[in-house]
């Protein structure tokens, strides 16, 4: 094996992954654990075996793995490598208490875990490490699971802001149509009022101008009787008197002025077809009730449904999704949607009503 790295993949069997054992090099000047060779040497027949670094095939010498020169440098830093025992410091660690779970050396085997089932440190090792590979494995495929749950989740939170903006916008245009619909039909009804009160105000000015000259009349007549008796001169008295028999001043003629009938007067009044409380509770039914939805829905069949009174099927925009058996009693058109496998939230909006 070429050295490099760290001190401890320099000291490390490419084969077993473990501290070199007996360090031995092959002619490629590759070096192995001398079991590991071994190993490799007897799963291939002829007597020759590829190196397992650089594949290069390799016949091994009479003497066997034994006599394959050994790694000196290799061997000196593997036993400087050496796992030694935290209790008993000058014994390495070579052995893996079942029941305790924890590498020993040969003194606490002798001891304290003299009755526990042990097993040899490196070949513990090697099963604890395959072990290990294939919880890493479980975990690459959890984290890749998680990761791509918060993207879908994160592209939900993102859907649900954009909806909530369409939403937002389609409450306001509402409030501005109805705004608008609200100041034209006030415009109107002033322009009706100021029409009406005109026509009434001609009216009435046409009645009191006729009254007020026959006040005046009356009180011309008053004046004049009043003359003649402080005067109380004959012909004034006479002629007053004339004056109050035939003329002005008869009887019937005051009887005329004082016994005409008045007419109504109009009055300008306003006439509602409905209560305050039915025009509020229409434009509440305009404006539209923004309510939350959340589904649970696996890879399963489910229905966007369109929901809205009956009568009116075609004034509702959709904004929702919903199950059939679930759902309130209405007008519903199913459009089939696949694979939702996510919650989400919707708006339930009318898309037009009319104020009556």
């Amino acid at each position: 094996m070429a050295t490099g790295g760290n001190d401890a993949e320099s000291v490390t069997c490419a084969v077993c992954l473990e501290i070199y054992r007996d360090p031995k090099f092959l002619p490629c000047h590759h070096t192995f654990c001398a079991q590991c060779i071994t190993d490799v040497a007897n799963r291939h027949t002829g007597g020759t075996f590829p190196c397992p670094s650089c594949r290069e095939s390799t016949s091994l010498p009479k003497g066997g793995v034994a006599a394959l020169q050994a790694n000196f440098y290799l061997k000196k830093q593997s036993e400087n490598s050496k796992e030694m025992c935290k209790i008993h410091t000058q014994r390495e660690l070579e052995f893996y208490c079942v029941r305790c779970q924890e590498a020993i050396c040969i003194n606490c085997k002798m001891t304290k875990h003299e009755q526990h089932q042990t097993e040899d440190l490196h070949t513990a090792i090697q099963q604890k490490h395959k072990e290990l590979l294939t919880d890493k494995s479980r975990l690459q495929k959890a984290v890749s699971d998680i990761i791509t749950r918060v993207e879908t989740t994160r592209a939900e939170q993102q859907a649900v802001l954009v909806k909530k903006t369409a939403v937002e916008k389609n409450i306001r245009d509402r409030h501005a149509v109805m705004v608008a619909a609200a100041d034209k039909f006030r415009d109107e009804a002033l322009d009706s009022l100021q029409s009406v009160s005109t026509h009434i105000d001609s009216d009435i000015g046409w009645k009191l101008k006729l009254q007020e000259c026959d006040l005046e009349e009356l009180l011309d007549i008053q004046r004049q009787v009043e003359r003649a008796c402080t005067s109380g001169k004959a012909r004034d008295v006479i002629s007053v008197v004339q004056e109050m028999r035939t003329g002005r001043g008869s009887e019937q003629a005051v009887k005329k002025l004082t016994s005409q009938k008045l007419r109504t007067i109009c009055r300008p009044v306003l006439r509602f077809k409905v209560t305050s409380d039915v025009i509020l509770q229409k434009a509440r039914g305009f404006m539209g009730t923004v309510t939350k939805m959340e589904m649970e829905v696996e890879a399963s069949e489910v229905r966007m449904l369109k929901r809205f009174p009956c009568g009116q099927e075609s004034d509702i925009e959709v904004f929702c999704l919903g199950h059939v058996d679930s759902d309130p009693p209405g007008v519903r058109v199913s459009y089939e949607r696949r694979q939702l496998k996510t919650s989400q939230f919707f708006w339930y909006l009318p898309h037009c009503l009319s104020l009556v």
